[in-house]
């Protein structure tokens, strides 16, 4: 048994439960701060979605790297189920990358907005 892996797994499921109920307690404060017109907006949803996605993905990373101990020895075999686990982890990178630019997007656009606003404003004569 390589226990590395195993602590590297167990790491992996402990940061997943972690932050899914982060996210979860995280939403719900939210709900109960902030006036339910932003928890309808779309961005929030699937940003929720996203996150919460991502987090169980991390758990799931978790299982099967510890399910690789009981894996025979076989090299094809072996070779293939870490490959899935590395195209599995790359997946979970691009859909961080995609939450990264997508939160970006959204506030970038929100300043943009703001500014719009102020400039609109009508400046105050000067006395």
């Amino acid at each position: 048994m390589d226990w590395a892996t195993v602590v590297v797994s167990l790491l992996l499921i402990g940061v997943s439960a972690i932050l899914t109920v982060l996210h979860i307690r995280s939403r719900h404060n939210e709900k109960k701060l902030f006036c339910a017109e932003r928890f309808k907006s779309r961005f929030f949803k699937k940003q929720f979605a996203r996150r919460i996605q991502i987090s169980l993905m991390l758990g799931i990373t978790g299982i099967a790297m510890l399910g690789s101990q009981w894996l025979p020895h076989h090299a094809l075999l072996f070779g293939w189920y870490w490959l899935g686990i590395t195209a599995w982890v790359l997946w979970i990178l691009l859909l961080g990358l995609v939450d990264v630019f997508a939160t970006h997007r959204h506030f970038a656009k929100q300043q943009h907005d703001q500014w719009i606003q102020q400039v609109k404003q009508p400046v105050p004569p000067e006395s």
